[in-house]
């Protein structure tokens, strides 16, 4: 009897625990009650579930004259599927993120846990050790198969729920974790079907099923991580356009007006204005330039006095698009190289250190 009953615990923890600490791990800290509360109450359902699982375990040595096993393994498939379903309400409730998030995540550990459960069966017929039973649950050489399928494919799954991890801080659709999700139960469902296939009259269909699932996995998992570098990509420009049009919107636009013309334009538009030969010009950073009929100190007067100084008598220059200052001259972003005066110099200096 104790020997039945270790190895059953280590069975049922081992298809239990690991479908488990998968659901929780890509959301981090994202629980309602916090990840600590999560992670100790998925404890306590799972050992719950393994105590009745226990006591259905050892029903055929206590019940006098036994418990048939048409009875018994049904118990405990039915205790093994509550336990599950009770992580399944806490998984429900606890963790805090959309619908379409929840279900991907949940759809993925699902197929792990069928992928699992089928290759360690596949092994053991490859063995041998298919047809080897006492008739209680977690035959000893099935289940150290099992064990180490379950270990390895965990191992590999972790890395894979880090790469959802990053993915569920991104700003995907709604609609396109509910298409992966999708795809995710088609194969789950191809994954009933090869073990619903009798193998013994069918085992090349079978074998090709498999093996067609694992090229499946393999693919969806390269697609998966394709998906998360796009997926950060796009939020990195999303971010940057966003930034763009909120410094756009705090921007006021200036209007220069003369007698024969006027000019309006942002001043972020601008990369410096300058005075040679009693000619204004305004010169743009698309490279455009444009004159007008005013006094650069009048000009001067309208641009943003904290982005906007003097370099040279005769120039002023946007501070946003310096990117190099010495003692002689500047350098903008584009590469235009500007005079500076030794009064200037100073001023330019100290302006760009207090940015």
């Amino acid at each position: 009897m104790t020997g039945v009953l270790i190895r059953n615990v280590v069975g049922f923890l081992v298809q239990m625990v690991p479908c488990a600490a998968l659901c929780l791990m890509p959301f981090g800290d994202r629980f309602v009650c916090g990840a600590r509360h999560a992670w100790a109450r998925a404890a306590a359902i799972i050992a719950a579930g393994l105590v009745v699982f226990l006591g259905v375990v050892a029903s055929p040595f206590v019940v006098p004259g036994g418990v048939p096993f048409k009875v018994y393994n049904p118990l405990q498939n039915v205790v093994f599927l509550g336990t599950a379903a009770g992580l399944f309400v806490l998984y429900l409730r606890e963790v805090d993120a959309p619908a379409a998030q929840k279900a991907f995540v949940f759809s993925l550990v699902t197929f792990f846990g069928f992928f699992a459960t089928l290759s360690s069966s596949n092994a053991s017929y490859l063995m041998g050790l298919s047809e080897q039973s006492d008739g209680y649950m977690y035959y000893p050489p099935r289940l150290a198969v099992m064990a180490v399928v379950y270990v390895a494919f965990f191992c590999a799954m972790s890395v894979v729920m880090r790469a959802v991890g990053r993915m569920l801080d991104s700003r995907l659709e709604s609609a396109t974790w509910w298409r992966m999700t999708a795809l995710l139960s088609i194969l789950v469902a191809t994954l009933l079907l090869g073990a619903w296939l009798p193998p013994l009259d069918y085992e090349t269909l079978y074998f090709t099923t498999c093996l067609t699932i694992t090229v499946d996995g393999v693919i969806l998992a390269w697609w998966m991580l394709g998906m998360e570098r796009r997926a950060n990509e796009d939020a990195e420009k999303r971010a940057e356009l966003e930034h763009a049009l909120r410094t756009h919107a705090a921007e006021q636009p200036v209007v220069l007006s003369t007698a024969r013309r006027a000019v309006s334009f942002m001043p972020g538009e601008v990369a410096y204005v300058d005075s040679l030969n009693r000619v204004r010009a305004i010169h743009f950073v698309n490279g455009e330039r444009v004159e007008i009929d005013m006094t650069l100190s009048a000009i001067v007067d309208v641009l943003p006095a904290d982005r906007f100084a003097y370099c040279h008598r005769s120039v002023v220059v946007n501070l946003d698009h310096v990117s190099a200052l010495s003692s002689d001259d500047l350098t903008l972003d584009d590469g235009t190289v500007l005079p500076v005066s030794r009064r200037r110099y100073v001023e330019g200096r100290d302006a760009l250190a207090d940015r």
